[in-house]
């Protein structure tokens, strides 16, 4: 607040531009969105880096935006890029699986339903739990109390390992991407 009592807006202007990424929604023509998206992550390694990127190479959206927002089956891949962290194959991997539970269908065009499909939001909130709950690496992770958090891994017969240490990535900064 200034002398007067008005509010007053921050200088954004300083820094950075903020990077946001914005999903459609669509329907279970979210994969294509992926597709391009993977193209995009692609573009950006080899205008960084000089050369192309080896599969495992391919940067992860959440390293490069600052916000990562969408609608419907957008938001869910939103969710899966930006709040988890996950690479594009796995998004991938993981929304097909989704799509394949939550929309019922007759009609399916490389494994994914679309047409005559009928959306199931029970089903849908049960996929989305258990992506969370299968790429979560804090116990708290759903609160944002990073700080007590504890990170929990489970070993091959699936009993709990002690809590580690562990580094929360950050994104790095590309310089000067037109992407």
């Amino acid at each position: 607040m200034d002398e007067q009592g008005r509010l007053r807006r921050k200088d954004t202007t300083k820094g950075p531009p903020l990077r946001i990424l914005s999903l459609d929604g669509g329907g279970v023509r979210g994969y294509s969105t992926m597709i391009i998206l993977q193209d995009l992550m692609h573009r950006i390694f080899v205008e960084i880096e000089g050369r192309a990127p080896k599969r495992n190479e391919i940067p992860k959206p959440c390293d490069h935006f600052d916000l990562i927002a969408g609608t419907g089956t957008g938001g869910l891949i939103a969710i899966m890029l930006g709040r988890l962290r996950l690479d594009l194959d796995t998004c991938k991997d993981v929304y097909v699986r989704m799509t394949r539970r939550v929309f019922e269908t007759d009609k399916t065009f490389a494994g994914i339903p679309y047409k005559s499909t009928m959306f199931k939001a029970s089903k849908l909130e049960e996929a989305i739990r258990e992506c969370v709950r299968e790429h979560t690496i804090f116990e708290d992770e759903g609160n944002d109390v990073l700080a007590n958090a504890t990170p929990m891994s489970a070993d091959a017969q699936g009993g709990a390992i002690a809590p580690d240490s562990t580094t929360i990535p950050q994104r790095s900064l590309s310089q000067g991407s037109r992407y």
